[in-house]
Formats: C-alpha cells, sequence, structure tokens
C-alpha cells in the first residue's frame, strides 16, 4: 500500500512472493485511544509477510528457519521520515520479527503429498504460494501450511488475512476435499 511511491524502502521480491505480489501488509488491530494522556491516538497494528529481501540474511538453500530480524525498523524509520506531521503530532512506531521466515522445498515428500492430493481433487497441480501463514506449521520441517487460497489475488472482496478476514464458501469446501484425499492417500500409504 505504500509501495508504489517509495519503492527503494517498499518494493521487495523473490521467487515466492513474486514481482508485483510480493511483501503484503495486512492491518490486524485498529484502536483509538481516549485515555486522558493519549486522547486522540490511533494505534495500529499491521502483519508484514515479507519477501526474503527485507529480511536481514538471505537465504542459504536450505529449508527450515532463516535466521535474523526483518529490516522493518529502519525501513519504517526512512518512511515516517518522508512524510511530514501536523505540529503537535507524533508517530511512534516499533516493529518486531516474531516469525523468521521459514522456507520449505517444494519438491520434499509432505510437499508432494500435499499437491498429489490436490491434484486428485482439482485435476492439476498445486500452485507453490508464499502464504506467510500456517503458524502451526512455522520451524516445522514435518508440516506443511496447506489451505483455501485459490487465487494469486489476496485483495478486495476477499480479505484472507487481516480485520474480517475470510475465504469464499466454495473454496473452503474445495479444501476440504484436498484434506480428505490427503488423509486417505496418506492411510493408503501407510
Amino acid at each position: 500500500m505504500f509501495g508504489e511511491n517509495q519503492p527503494d524502502l517498499l518494493y521487495r521480491y523473490d521467487t515466492i512472493f513474486e514481482e508485483g505480489n510480493g511483501t503484503t501488509y495486512a492491518l490486524t488491530q485498529l484502536q483509538t485511544l481516549h485515555e486522558n494522556d493519549m486522547a486522540g491516538a490511533v494505534t495500529l497494528a499491521m502483519d508484514i509477510r515479507y519477501a526474503i529481501g527485507h529480511h536481514a540474511k538471505n537465504w542459504d538453500g536450505s529449508p527450515g528457519l532463516i535466521e535474523g530480524n526483518s529490516l522493518f525498523q529502519s525501513v519504517f524509520r526512512r518512511l515516517v521520515a518522508c512524510y511530514r506531521c501536523e505540529t503537535g503530532t507524533t508517530v511512534k512506531f516499533t516493529t518486531r520479527t516474531i516469525f523468521r521466515p521459514d522456507i520449505r522445498n517444494p519438491k520434499s515428500r509432505e510437499m508432494s503429498a500435499v499437491n498429489n492430493a490436490y491434484k486428485d481433487v482439482l485435476g492439476e497441480d498445486c500452485p507453490m504460494r508464499a502464504v506467510g501463514g500456517g503458524t502451526d506449521a512455522h520451524g516445522n520441517l514435518s508440516l506443511v501450511a496447506a489451505g483455501a487460497l485459490f487465487t494469486g489475488s489476496c485483495g478486495p472482496p476477499i480479505n484472507f488475512h487481516g480485520l474480517n478476514e475470510g475465504a469464499p464458501i466454495e473454496d473452503l469446501v474445495k479444501g476440504k476435499g484436498i484434506l480428505k484425499a490427503l488423509l486417505l492417500n496418506e492411510a493408503a500409504a501407510n
């Protein structure tokens, strides 16, 4: 949402977060404070899922978590300096890397199992997209994050992540079929 005017600060992409659909920002909390000492203050919380170019260390090619933190502390300091505030208005921010990037091999046994179930239900290979989510799978190489993201566009009218997030019912039904096929395939293999 900011990147079009500050490409040097915010425009990043890689082989997963592809050009034109790179780093994503989701507003996850919005709060207006009314306490006497903070009257009129607005607090925003954003969840940022970012291309590797926004991380302090590059990917070494191995699956799993990439060491280090995001570069957003520096990026937002420079971004805020680009804008003028009304007299008496202060913009403060903090950033923290809660989850480091977690990269998987698309040809791993786990990803192949998901792809096979997807193909059983939808008749084509599963598009491999970075979702930045899958918190339960994060950092555990034997788990795979997969879900109802059947479009390359994550913007309105479907809000996959952020305030009032949701997904189309038809996509949830497809997801149910894929999960069922995955379980049946795994049971048959064992």
